[in-house]
C-alpha cells in the first residue's frame, strides 16, 4: 500500500505538472510504483485503479478492464475504485449502472461529498425524483456547517437541467450573487428564467449570450453545454462539447450522456464527435450500447453500434 500511495500521489498531480518533463517524470514514477505495488501484492485495488488513470484517455475499453481488475480486488475504505467506475460508466452512457457504484461509494462513505454530489446528479438525470429529494436532503445535513451554501446551490442549478424544476435554480441564481462570476450572470439567469417561464422565444434569445460566453476556452463547462441544450440549441451545444473534449474529453463525454442532450444525440455531428471522444470504439468493441439507444426514438447511430 505504502507503493500505491506513491503512485496515487504521482499520478494525481500529473496534470497539475507546470512542465513536460515534470508531467512524464510524474507519470514514469506513478507507472513504476503501481507495478511493484502489483509485484508485491496483485490484488492491490489502489494500483489497478492509478494503471486506469494512466491509459490512454480515448481508450475506454482497455480503461474499463483495468477499473473492473480493480472492483474485483480487495475493497477499499473510500470505495475509490468504485467511485472512479461509476465516473467511467457515467461517461459511455451506461446511468443504471453508474448509479449502483455511486450508492456503493455513498454506503460506504456518506459524509464525503463528492460521492454524494455525484448520486444526486445521477439520479436527477435518471428522472428518480424521490430518490434525488433524498439524497439532496442527506447532502443539506451531512454538510449543514458549510460557512456558504455554494457547492450545494451549485448542485441545485445543474441539476435543475434534469429536474426540470428551474424555479430552485432562478430563486438561487437571483440570491448567491457570488456563485457565477458577474461577468456571466446575466445571460445565465436570463436563460433559467426562460426555461422556469416555458417561454420559447426567451430560450431563443437567451442562446446567443450564452454562446457569447461560450467561446471563451476559459469559460467552457459541462454546465454551459447542458444548458445550450435545454434551451434546444442542439447544434450549438454540441459545438461547444466539441471545444470541451479538447480540453477534457472524460468531460464532454459525461455531457453527451445527459439528458438534456437527447435532441443533440439525433443529429449527424454526434456520431462524428462520440467517434472522436472514443465512444463508438468503446461501444462496438464491449458490445454494450448507451442506455439512450433502448428508447423508442433513439438516434440512428446506434443500429451502427
Amino acid at each position: 500500500m505504502g507503493w500505491s500511495a506513491v503512485a496515487e500521489f504521482a499520478g494525481r498531480t500529473v496534470g497539475r505538472a507546470p512542465t513536460p518533463a515534470m508531467k512524464e517524470a510524474l507519470r514514469k514514477e506513478a507507472t513504476e510504483a503501481a507495478a511493484r505495488a502489483l509485484r508485491l501484492d496483485p490484488r492491490n485495488p489502489e494500483a489497478l485503479d492509478v494503471q486506469a488513470s494512466l491509459l490512454d484517455r480515448n481508450d475506454l475499453a482497455a480503461k474499463e478492464a483495468k477499473l473492473l481488475a480493480a472492483v474485483a480486488a480487495r475493497p477499499l475504505d473510500c470505495g475509490c475504485q468504485h467511485q472512479h467506475y461509476g465516473m467511467m460508466l457515467s461517461e459511455v452512457g451506461r446511468a443504471a449502472e453508474a448509479i449502483a457504484h455511486y450508492r456503493r461509494v455513498n454506503d460506504l462513505m456518506p459524509i464525503d461529498p463528492a460521492g454524494a454530489i455525484a448520486l444526486s446528479e445521477m439520479y436527477a438525470r435518471a428522472g428518480d425524483v424521490e430518490s434525488y429529494a433524498r439524497q439532496m436532503e442527506r447532502i443539506r445535513d451531512y454538510n449543514s456547517d458549510w460557512p456558504n451554501m455554494r457547492v450545494y446551490n451549485q448542485i441545485v442549478i445543474n441539476n435543475a437541467l434534469f429536474t426540470r424544476d428551474y424555479a430552485p435554480a432562478v430563486a438561487v441564481l437571483r440570491g448567491d450573487q457570488n456563485l457565477i462570476p458577474a461577468a456571466r450572470r446575466p445571460a445565465y439567469l436570463a436563460a433559467y428564467e426562460a426555461l422556469a417561464n416555458g417561454d420559447p422565444a426567451a430560450r431563443t434569445r437567451a442562446v446567443p449570450a450564452i454562446m457569447t460566453q461560450a467561446r471563451d476556452p476559459k469559460l467552457i463547462s459541462q454546465l454551459t453545454v447542458s444548458l445550450l441544450g435545454a434551451l434546444g440549441a442542439s447544434r450549438e451545444a454540441l459545438e461547444v462539447n466539441a471545444m470541451l473534449g479538447s480540453i477534457s474529453p472524460g468531460a464532454a463525454r459525461d455531457t453527451l450522456m445527459m439528458p438534456t442532450m437527447a435532441e443533440a444525440r439525433k443529429l449527424p455531428q454526434f456520431a462524428a464527435l462520440a467517434e472522436t471522444l472514443g465512444l463508438m470504439r468503446y461501444w462496438r468493441a464491449t458490445k454494450k450500447k448507451p442506455d439512450f439507444c433502448t428508447a423508442s426514438d433513439a438516434p440512428e447511430m446506434c443500429a451502427r453500434i
